[in-house]
């Protein structure tokens, strides 16, 4: 199921700290892959259904979709330890929002478990990959964030209906990503129309989503709203879970 949300609100006011953080990181060092992967994960106060934004940068995009939408429970996984720390202290006061350290190859799968084990109406809703670091040199294609592996672990846990978002500012980078996740038979891909009811199409055929046809609204990230300032072209798609009959059929 969709989302649908109230206008946004000026959340990422909150998260106005300022610091000199490294660009790149590169998600195969050992410190990022041997264990521990990622330190625990606070438990929510609620079970209910869970958002993962996966590289979630200063969490200005989760901060805002935590507080547009309380019966959902959000989790920003960030591998830059300081802007993980910093957007989680500031966050303290959400009861729905939480913030993880850790590369989401290494330690997303494990942090999913972690939080919807409890059952009671806990569960992986949607996943976001949003402007993710392109490494445009073919040697460092490996330490994009979107790999074979976390695709599968990611749509093992999605239910009939979950959803994947894509987009990128970079078509090269958002085409790869999309590949990624259609390579899974459980995933179509699809279109909203003004009154949010999805649509598929072939997914042989490429046809990126308009800014009106995103998931969350008027809730952007930064790197979203400045390529949009700038008049930069933004490459989106979105991908839903098939229920079980549809996958089994070919449908």
């Amino acid at each position: 199921m969709l989302l649908a949300l109230p206008a946004s609100r000026p959340w990422r006011e909150r998260l106005r700290a300022q610091r000199h953080i490294r660009p790149h990181v590169n998600p195969l060092h050992r410190r990022f892959t041997a264990p521990p992967l990622a330190p625990a994960v606070a438990a929510f106060a609620r079970a209910q259904p869970l958002h993962v934004d996966l590289g979630c940068g200063k969490g200005h995009f989760c901060a805002e979709l935590a507080e547009a939408c309380p019966a959902l429970n959000v989790l920003g996984l960030e591998i830059r330890e300081p802007l993980a720390r910093e957007a989680q202290r500031l966050a303290r006061h959400t009861a729905n929002l939480r913030f993880l350290s850790g590369s989401a190859n290494a330690c997303a799968a494990s942090a999913v478990d972690a939080l919807v084990s409890g059952g009671g109406g806990a569960y992986l809703h949607s996943v976001s990959v949003q402007f993710p670091d392109p490494w445009p040199k073919r040697r460092h294609r490996k330490r994009r964030i979107v790999q074979p592996r976390l695709v599968a672990e990611l749509v093992e846990r999605l239910p009939a209906e979950g959803f994947v978002f894509l987009q990128s500012d970079v078509e090269e980078v958002a085409l790869e990503m999309r590949a990624a996740f259609l390579s899974c038979a459980s995933l179509c891909e699809t279109s909203l129309d003004e009154e949010g009811v999805a649509s598929v199409w072939n997914e042989e055929e490429v046809r990126w989503l308009d800014e009106r046809q995103r998931p969350f609204g008027e809730i952007k990230t930064e790197r979203e709203r400045q390529a949009a300032r700038r008049g930069l072209p933004i490459f989106r798609t979105l991908l839903i879970h098939k229920s079980r009959g549809n996958v089994e059929s070919g449908g």
